[in-house]
This record gives C-alpha cells, structure tokens and sequence, in this order.
C-alpha cells in the first residue's frame, strides 16, 4: 500500500477548498486596508473558482477526489492579481475558465452546438482585452476536430458566430456614437508595430512570477505525460487541450511580454490543472519535498506582494 505523504494528506482534504478560500478573502481584506485594487477581483475569481471546481467534478480531471485544482488555481490567481489589480485581469480569466466549462461540457454531446457558441462567446470577449487571441482559434478549431470530436460544419459556424456576437453589440454602440475608429484600431493593432520579445517591460516581480508559473507548467506537464497511461482516455484528451492552449499562450507571451497584464491569468487557468495533478497523484520524499518547496515558494511571494502594497 502506497505511503500517504503530507501532499497526499493535504490534497484529498474536504477542507482544502474552504480553508484556501478563507486564507484567499483574509489576504484580499488586508490588501484592501493596505490600499490596493486588487479585491475588484475578488467578484471574478469567486466565479472561476466554483466554476474550476466543477470543471474537475464533472470531467474527473484527478482520478480520486481532491480540491487541488481549484485550490491551486485560487492560490496562484491571488499572486497575479497583486501584479494586475485592473478588474480585466478577472474577466479574461472567467472567460477562460467559462470557455472550458462549456467545450469539455460539449464532448459528444448532443447540444455541442449550443456549448460552442457559448465558448467562443468567451474567447469574443477575451478578444476584446486581447485582441491576439484571436491566433489561437485555428488551434481551437483543431482539438476541436482530434481532442474533443465535435467539429463539424454546424459548430464551426457556431464558433464563428460566438466570436463575432461580442462585436455586434461593440458595432451597435459605436454606430450610435457615430464613430467606428476604436474597432478599427483594435483590429489594426492585432499585428502590433513594436514591443516583441521586449523582456525590459517586465518588472522584476512579474519576471519571478512568470518564471515560476513555467517551472510549475513544467513539473505538471512532465509528470502528467510521463504518468498518463493511467488516467482515462477521456482524461487524456482534455489535459491534451489545456497543454496545447498553454503552451500557445507561453509563445504569444514570449513574443510580446508587454501583454502579461492579460496572458498571465490564462496562463495560470492552464497551468492549475497540470501541478495540482502532480501534487495529488504522486507520492515520493522527492515530490513531498518538491510539494513544500511549492507551498513556501507561493506564499513567500504572496507575502512578498503585500509587504510591497
């Protein structure tokens, strides 16, 4: 029988959740006091938490049960939010998160119509912050048709019209205004004059943070590939989608790092998934410490941005 560590002990925890979330609204109330925005994202992550939460009850994302991705996503959210405290930095990561609740929830199903037009509604008003998102959608398109098995004419054009729907609305309000040059700029600015791979845009934090978000993305993904023979097919097709839109947003944030403020958060939606797997399914002293390091690694650096509010 396999040794239960204090990372086993931890993750499989019914309280895990509760407790996060009560340490998550105790750090929000003292950065409120100490004069910062970042509780305008407290509506947000509330949302995305219960909905990451549901994504992996529904969809068994960890074989047994455990709170460890929401948990996980809930903790690493906080330390971006301090970098990001603009309620945008909440929105496109809800619209993320809603995006996979309504794509995993269209896996053979017979209203994956419906669920794809909802989920490409989300990727419209992620497009509308940033407008390079739009890049990934020939790579959505893709696992739709291998990883998911929905695409077909009648959802791709549910997609098409879930993209535009964001637009419309934008269109009716400027043509009211009369003035349609901020949907032309934005589009035009979708090929952006400058600032690629301009790395002296980051400040020193945000380059900690965004290092420390890859090594996790990095640790997750290799244990999870390595060790992914015993998770169920279905399983492996969705971790699949996680890894492939990560690793497209790692290159677009690669590319132009001036645009962490919208990238980070999704990155982090994608990132959750693969550590908490790691932390939940594996049981060595290496990972146990590797686990402790974790911990103390994200808490110093929660603690580190509220001592610099």
């Amino acid at each position: 029988m396999a040794v239960k560590r204090i990372q086993n002990r931890i993750a499989g925890n019914r309280l895990l959740l509760p407790m996060t979330s009560f340490l998550a609204l105790l750090i929000f109330g003292v950065a409120g006091l100490a004069g910062s925005q970042a509780w305008k994202q407290l509506p947000f992550l509330a949302v995305s938490v219960f909905l990451m939460s549901e994504l992996n009850k529904t969809h068994a994302l960890i074989r047994i049960y455990s709170r460890s991705i929401s948990s996980s996503f809930l903790l690493l959210s906080i330390i971006g939010s301090f970098l990001y405290p603009d309620y945008s930095y909440g929105l496109v990561q809800l619209c993320l998160v809603a995006f996979y609740t309504a794509m995993f929830g269209a896996y053979y199903s017979i209203q994956s119509i419906r669920r794809v037009y909802f989920a490409f509604l989300c990727l419209g008003v992620i497009s509308g912050f940033y407008v390079q998102i739009l890049f990934v959608v020939p790579f959505v398109w893709m696992m739709m048709a291998f990883s998911l098995r929905i695409f077909h004419f009648r959802t791709w054009t549910a997609s098409l019209l879930g993209l535009l729907t964001p637009y419309w609305f934008g269109a009716v309000w400027l043509f009211y205004q009369s003035d349609f040059r901020l949907l032309t700029e934005h589009f035009s600015g979708i090929l952006p004059a400058g600032a690629f791979f301009d790395y002296d845009l980051l400040s020193l934090r945000q380059r900690i943070i965004t290092v420390y978000l890859f090594l996790l993305f990095a640790v997750g993904g290799i244990h999870f590939y390595r060790k992914k023979y015993m998770d169920k097919l279905r399983t492996r097709l969705l971790y699949q989608v996680f890894a492939t839109m990560n690793l497209l947003l790692w290159a677009l944030l690669v590319i132009q790092p001036a645009r962490s403020d919208c990238l980070i958060p999704l990155v982090i939606v994608n990132t959750a998934p693969f550590i908490a797997h790691f932390v939940t399914l594996t049981n060595t002293r290496f990972t146990n410490l590797a686990f402790l390091a974790i911990i103390l690694i994200t808490f110093t650096l929660i603690g580190f941005q509220l001592w610099t509010l």
